[in-house]
């Protein structure tokens, strides 16, 4: 890594069990974060697993390269056919891969779409009677309902003991203009 650091070269480093078939215990998939974190560098898989799911949870874990041995069929001669993916299992592995690659994110945001299911799962402050304008808002007075596109059903508190500036009818979310500061 040194001669190649010098050379100013970019490179990865690739984890890899070579054993043929590698059994699931020993893959160590965790070591694909141990060494980017160690080395700097992106870091891959290179797979002797039979099948995908190693593939797919190396990708998830981090893999940033990936690689698998390929065969036009396992019926051919030679030490790595039985191990290897042919054309169809492969096209399926660079499907899942590439899901996978889209579904990951360190940063945790409402997506578009959530924003409705929020509203309508979240709770807001909502009259349970008709309150009077010049009022002063009871506990008994209000309660929390969906949908949560009003004042939020956690700041019941902050409205208890406010006035109301205008009569508010019963069963209508409770806005933060209703109230007097």
């Amino acid at each position: 890594m040194q001669t190649v650091r010098a050379e100013g070269a970019e490179f990865a480093l690739m984890h890899c069990t070579s054993t043929y078939p590698t059994p699931y215990p020993h893959v160590q998939l965790d070591c694909i974060p141990a060494l980017e974190r160690q080395y700097g560098v992106p870091v891959g898989f290179s797979d002797h697993t039979l099948g995908s799911f190693v593939a797919f949870a190396a990708i998830a874990t981090g893999a940033k390269l990936f690689e698998k041995h390929f065969t036009l069929s396992r019926t051919l001669p030679g030490p790595d056919q039985r191990g290897s993916m042919e054309p169809a299992e492969l096209a399926d592995l660079v499907r899942g891969i590439r899901a996978i690659e889209q579904a990951r994110g360190a940063t945790k945001a409402i997506q578009p779409g959530e924003q409705d299911v929020r509203n309508m799962a979240h709770h807001s402050v909502v009259s349970i009677r008709d309150i009077a304008a010049g009022a002063t808002i009871r506990t008994e007075d209000v309660w929390a309902k969906r949908p949560g596109t009003g004042i939020p059903a956690r700041q019941l508190g902050e409205v208890i003991g406010r006035t109301a500036k205008r009569a508010i009818e019963k069963d209508r979310l409770i806005a933060w203009g209703d109230l007097d500061r």
